[in-house]
């Protein structure tokens, strides 16, 4: 089920003519199966990926470290992992990893990141 902000996101890309992608990798029902991460491991990576966009540096102002962002997402092996990761988000800090990343990044920094969930990771 898509959140208030995910929603309005998809519309927002679907109105300027993009295609919202990764939606799958965050389906929380999707099979994680084939997914190697151990939960330690998946929480580890959220937990990165969460300081990235909200580290130290964001209550100055200084916003989204884009290339760690990054760099922790392409940590991720696999669809099914990042998934999982996906859910360990949810898990510790109560909101969508997606919703979240989409909130933080606009223009090409958005862009490298679709690209990033959907072609790089498979």
């Amino acid at each position: 089920m898509f959140s208030f902000l995910e929603k309005a996101i998809t519309d927002t890309i679907d109105k300027r003519g993009g295609v919202a992608v990764g939606d799958d990798a965050f389906d929380y029902g999707a099979d994680t199966s084939g997914c190697k991460l151990s939960e330690s491991q998946t929480k580890s990576i959220a937990k990165k990926i969460e300081s990235s966009m909200y580290g130290e540096w964001y209550q100055l102002w200084f916003g989204t470290v884009e290339v760690e962002l990054f760099a922790n997402l392409r940590s991720i092996p696999s669809q099914a992992c990042l998934s999982k990761v996906a859910a360990s988000y949810e898990s510790l800090f109560n909101d969508n990893m997606d919703g979240d990343i989409r909130s933080e990044l606009s223009g090409t920094d958005l862009a490298t990141y679709q690209t990033i969930v959907s072609q790089e990771i498979r």
